[in-house]
């Protein structure tokens, strides 16, 4: 759902034209249904299915990942030149911008949407991930009822929950080693680039 929330997926506006034509109803759930469910599990309006397996962790996860700069980076201030207009010879007026914030990358959505910059929504969050750790219990019973035994599974099958195939199968074997911030640059960089070629090469063959 994140991914296709994505703004590069999101910018394929021909892509997205086909998928509404070749698969209406899958569409109409995604645009009427999935993507409003998501907004609100982001937001904490969404109340948690009694039958929860892996609940919505990942806003508590961004938060836990966050260190200082992130905070002091959250917006960046844009400084506009102070203007001195001379109306009279008596009579001079400062013309001073209001200071510009531009959304930095880093910014989470529903910091960008509240009048209190998220401060309800973080402490939520965090309320939220503190019930995840009491209901750990639940989740592990909801799951035996429903997956299979993870003794009979493969080893492949399983890898797909480490974190270490996710580095490896995204970034490479020498660029899981790399910072974090230099890999998620990369990562956008080559997002943007095949979202540029994946629509330039539709609207090519239209």
């Amino acid at each position: 759902m994140l991914g296709l929330c994505n703004p590069q997926i999101q910018r394929l506006t021909a892509t997205w034209h086909m998928v509404r034509q070749k698969f209406t109803d899958s569409a109409f759930s995604f645009e009427s249904k999935l993507r409003s469910t998501l907004k609100a599990m982001n937001e904490c309006n969404n109340p948690q299915a009694p039958n929860t397996i892996i609940p919505h962790i990942l806003p508590f996860i961004l938060l836990c990942e966050r260190d200082l700069e992130d905070i002091y980076s959250l917006r960046r201030k844009v400084s506009n030149s102070i203007t001195l207009v001379q109306v009279s010879d008596n009579i001079n007026i400062d013309f001073i911008s209001e200071n510009l914030y531009v959304d930095d990358e880093s910014l989470v959505q529903w910091e960008s949407a509240t009048s209190d910059y998220g401060l309800q929504m973080m402490l939520l969050h965090l309320l939220d991930g503190r019930s995840f750790a009491q209901n750990l219990m639940m989740y592990r019973r909801n799951a035996d009822l429903i997956l299979e035994d993870p003794e009979t599974l493969e080893d492949l099958v399983l890898d797909v929950f480490r974190t270490e195939f996710h580095l490896k199968f995204l970034f490479g074997s020498r660029g899981a080693l790399r910072d974090a911030q230099e890999r998620h640059a990369k990562f956008q960089q080559i997002l943007s680039a095949l979202s540029s070629h994946c629509e330039s090469a539709i609207e090519s063959s239209v």
